[in-house]
């Protein structure tokens, strides 16, 4: 019996840092970072836009503690760049998000050539 719980004690993977994605509502998800865990829950930060930036990403201030349950997908990874987001100096950046296409300063949004761009 003793080999038994040596054995399952050893199976028990540290998950502490693992990025995992969440389901939130309905098939909604967001991207999360486990904090700490117990048998059944676990303790995360959701990695979240703002009204202000929605295209930069930053952990919540907040924990949250779910049910292991809501984990749709765990990433094997600790790092954002392995969950599609690359680190920038404001936060994280979301790769697949919309388009690659960034217009610049110098760029207009309305003019002509945006346009039929956009009807490519």
């Amino acid at each position: 019996m003793e080999m038994l719980v040596k054995k399952s004690k050893l199976l028990r993977v540290k998950m502490d840092g693992t990025l995992i994605q969440v389901r939130v509502q309905g098939d909604e998800t967001m991207t999360a970072k486990i904090i700490s865990q117990t048998k059944h829950k676990l303790k995360i930060v959701y990695l979240n836009n703002s009204v202000e930036t929605p295209h930069i990403y930053n952990y919540e201030n907040e924990q949250f503690e779910i049910s292991k349950d809501c984990v749709e997908k765990y990433y094997d990874s600790t790092r954002e760049e392995e969950a599609g987001f690359t680190k920038t100096a404001e936060g994280f950046v979301l790769e697949d998000e919309d388009s690659e296409y960034e217009p610049t300063d110098s760029e207009d949004p309305e003019s002509e050539d945006y346009s039929e761009e956009e009807e490519d």
